[in-house]
């Protein structure tokens, strides 16, 4: 829409140009849209609409001669325009370059300035950035010596119930196969007794960290005070060695308890397998002595029924068919039902009793296998802890030690920082101190006008020209007098 409002204004100033004279040519067209102005892509479109060629009309060939010699002759390269318009418009377009460039160049120099403002914007971010950086290690540094406060803290407290766990168990000596609490003695190896740092609850330890510089390197190293800018770089890898060797020691003893464990453990289960084994060696002679006895019992009733049985044969050949005679069968089969049943019952209990000692000896086996299983878990588990405490401790120093190379990089850094600032602050004084130096010598400057010449060497001086003035003028009344006279 705005293209074609264009199109149609534009083709509207050509028709009102050509009107007022048919003479000028189509030339009228280009220099009417406005003078000293290159043509716009949209009133090429109209002119040529128009059918009017803007490059074939603008070329100097369709000029005529005289056009272009009377165009030269009055300094002009426009047929349409005065000298006065021409001068004027070339004035307005030298003004509005002047113009241009300077906008350039306040456009330049705002350009310039914002630049430099990112610039300086950028310097501010990342001056930040370091300071926060600069905080964070600090907090970091902060945090990281209170996590090794507790870790020290822990270590004593782990250290002291490893105590009381070894003060339950009784040394070689006093080791007895019956354990009871009396034979509890409390052992302490050496190290224990040598160590140097026995209680960390001593009075130096309440001393608050400020005046831990007030005390003995060897004051300092007995006591637990944490507070690591109050050691030096010996003292603490002193106080590290001794707390690598107490550990060491801790662990010797705590492998040593464990050996003295499975040890006494392993005796207790051989004697209970011996016991085990005794227990059912005589309830097997208890069961046979019985089975024997029982034997025994059946021949004899065996014996005893055989005889009765002869007896009542004698006895029936008279009394078969009489009442006394069928009370007597009565009682006799009563008296064999009783002892059968007396005999399933005595088998039951017997087959009971041999169910109860098979049981109580698979469950014993059981039992058995079950604690052997435990104690294999529990001595896997505990080495699986000693590994993995021994590669949390490697961790732990390999980062204590990181820490330590980025504290000894810092303070480095920090060193060679105010190395610098101080090297910045002797150059700025010796320089202050020159210019002071330079201004007293300057007060103190008293002037002293140019030294001139004595009366004597003036008078040495005038001799000396004089003289030279007389022979010169002689030189020259000799050679006149020697010139020929024409």
């Amino acid at each position: 829409m705005a293209m074609a409002s264009d199109t149609h204004a534009s083709s509207e100033r050509l028709r009102t140009s050509l009107s007022r004279g048919a003479s000028r040519g189509r030339q009228l067209g280009l220099n009417a849209l406005s003078p000293r102005r290159s043509l716009s892509p949209r009133d090429t479109i109209g002119l040529l609409r128009m059918g009017i060629n803007p490059e074939a009309s603008l070329s100097p060939r369709r000029l005529s001669p005289a056009s272009s010699v009377r165009s030269l002759s009055r300094g002009s390269h426009s047929r349409f325009l005065s000298p006065e318009e021409e001068d004027r418009l070339v004035l307005k377009g030298e003004q509005e370059r002047v113009r241009l460039e300077a906008r350039e160049r306040r456009e330049q120099l705002r350009e310039a300035q914002k630049l430099q403002a990112e610039q300086e914007h950028l310097l501010r971010l990342q001056r930040r950035a370091m300071d926060r950086e600069t905080q964070k290690q600090r907090l970091e540094a902060e945090r990281f010596e209170q996590w090794r406060g507790r870790l020290e803290r822990r270590d004593v407290h782990r250290a002291k119930l490893w105590e009381k766990e070894l003060e339950k168990f009784p040394t070689g000596s006093e080791r007895s196969p019956v354990r009871s609490r009396s034979s509890r003695v409390p052992s302490r190896s050496p190290s224990q007794a040598a160590s140097p740092n026995p209680s960390p609850r001593s009075q130096v330890s309440r001393l608050s960290s400020s005046m831990s510089a007030l005390l003995s390197p060897r004051d300092r190293i007995k006591s637990w005070d944490l507070n690591i800018a109050s050691y030096t770089r010996q003292e603490v890898q002193q106080l590290e060695t001794d707390r690598l060797a107490l550990l060491a020691d801790k662990e010797l003893q705590v492998l040593q308890a464990r050996e003295a464990k499975s040890r006494e453990r392993q005796g207790m289960d051989l004697r209970h397998e011996r016991l085990h084994v005794r227990s059912v060696s005589e309830l097997e002679a208890i069961r046979l002595a019985r089975e024997e006895k029982r034997q025994q019992e059946l021949q004899k009733r065996s014996r005893d029924r055989e005889q009765r049985h002869e007896q009542r044969k004698s006895k029936r050949a008279g009394e078969v068919g009489t009442k006394e005679y069928e009370e007597r069968m009565k009682e006799i089969r009563l008296h064999e039902q009783r002892q059968k049943k007396l005999y399933f019952k005595q088998q039951a209990e017997e087959q009971a009793e041999e169910g109860k000692i098979r049981d109580l000896g698979r469950r014993e086996l059981q039992a058995q296998e079950v604690r052997m299983r435990k104690e294999r878990e529990h001595e896997m588990r505990q080495k699986q802890q000693l590994l993995e405490h021994a590669a949390k401790e490697r961790q732990a120093e390999a980062a204590r030690d990181a820490r330590e190379v980025m504290k000894e990089e810092m303070r480095l850094r920090k060193v060679q920082e105010l190395e610098l600032k101080r090297a910045k602050v002797l150059a700025v004084k010796a320089d202050q101190d020159g210019r002071r130096k330079k201004k007293e010598e300057e007060k103190a400057y008293i002037y002293t006008p140019v030294p001139r010449l004595s009366d004597k060497v003036k008078a040495a001086a005038a001799e000396a020209m004089a003289q030279w003035d007389a022979e010169m003028n002689e030189k020259v009344a000799a050679a006149r007098t020697a010139m020929p006279a024409g």
